[in-house]
């Protein structure tokens, strides 16, 4: 990926003073996708297929794909956001999508989030995940206000940032069981993507993977964990919040792609191959919401725990909560981690 892909960033933007598309307009190209398959949909978005008798705005819509994660004993608290998106654009003007769609997936950005107010409180039983495991795009640490406007930012992506009159893109959602992440946005931050007013369709790849015939059995619908291998790549590091955005959005293309690119022939590259030179050039991609570096045990930013200065970080605390209680294997951790930082604490409540 060069310098000029890359320049293609998230950051915080004033777009007070952009206005959305009329609503009409807006609501023309919803009800038209609503009469069009979710495959059809995506594959337009691909610039594999394009849509006919749609308004034009369809030309120049973004795919969104997240994905969230949150504490297992207390789902309000928040803890990753992860994002795959990309401008129809810029797929469109991709002259041949390449072995397993390889210079579509080359198009797509990647954004970890994880929210600094609840960084400390890591999964280690039940749905186990490690937000250090992160593989796709960087991770940057943002308090809850800051992943609210990160979002609005995302989903309000203009349509031409030297004609803001122009207003923002048509959203097409994409996710995995992505209800539940909608409403774990609206609960534990208040975002909602509809008050934004660009989601113009959404595509849940539970559902896709029926309408493309990777899944066809009766009662519960697909897992990611057996859809990815059913993809032809392999399920790693999951329920990191990056990690299951990328893999959701590579099985979405995967499930669209024509079967004349879905093989070795053209590059002699197999998917896996692919995905892992996806996975090391995203980390380049750079965005600029809330902090580099945050450290869970002082609270601090501009380092991490393990390094500070050059080792890890000393820099004296004392949590309250430990202090007080009455059971010494407590007392005796109180100076390992600041007060807000109190994984015990938060199990307590």
């Amino acid at each position: 990926m060069s310098d000029s892909d890359i320049s293609r960033t998230l950051s915080s933007t004033d777009s007070s003073t952009i206005q959305s598309p009329p609503p009409s307009e807006l609501q023309q190209l919803k009800t038209a996708l609503s009469m069009q398959s979710d495959e059809t949909i995506l594959e337009h978005c691909l610039g594999l297929h394009k849509l006919q008798g749609v308004s034009s705005l369809a030309d120049c819509m973004v795919v969104v794909c997240f994905d969230t994660e949150s504490w297992t004993r207390d789902h309000d608290r928040l803890t990753e956001i992860g994002v795959a998106t990309f401008d129809s654009r810029d797929m469109g003007a991709v002259k041949e999508p390449g072995s397993y769609g390889e210079n579509l997936l080359k198009q797509v950005y990647f954004y970890h989030a994880r929210i600094q107010e609840n960084a400390h409180l890591v999964n280690i039983k039940f749905c186990v995940g490690d937000p250090d495991s992160n593989r796709f795009g960087q991770t940057r640490f943002v308090t809850k206000d800051q992943a609210s406007n990160m979002l609005r930012d995302i989903f309000a992506w203009p349509i031409d940032k030297d004609q803001p009159e122009l207003g923002y893109c048509p959203v097409v959602v994409v996710g995995h069981a992505l209800r539940g992440d909608f409403s774990r946005l609206h609960d534990t931050l208040g975002f909602n993507a509809a008050q934004v007013g660009t989601v113009v369709k959404m595509i849940d790849t539970q559902q896709l993977s029926r309408e493309t015939g990777y899944w066809s059995t009766l009662g519960n619908p697909i897992g990611l964990a057996r859809l990815v291998p059913k993809c032809g790549f392999d399920y790693r590091d999951p329920h990191t919040a990056s990690n299951d955005a990328a893999m959701t959005l590579v099985c979405a293309v995967q499930m669209v792609l024509p079967n004349r690119v879905k093989n070795r022939d053209i590059t002699g590259k197999s998917l896996q191959t692919i995905v892992d030179q996806i996975e090391k050039s995203s980390q380049q991609q750079t965005w600029t919401w809330g902090n580099e570096k945050y450290c869970i045990r002082c609270g601090g930013v501009g380092h991490t725990k393990t390094n500070y200065r050059g080792r890890r970080c000393n820099i004296k605390v004392k949590c309250a909560h430990c202090a007080a209680s009455k059971l010494e294997k407590r007392q005796k951790a109180a100076g390992t981690h600041c007060t807000r930082a109190c994984i015990s604490f938060a199990m307590e409540g």
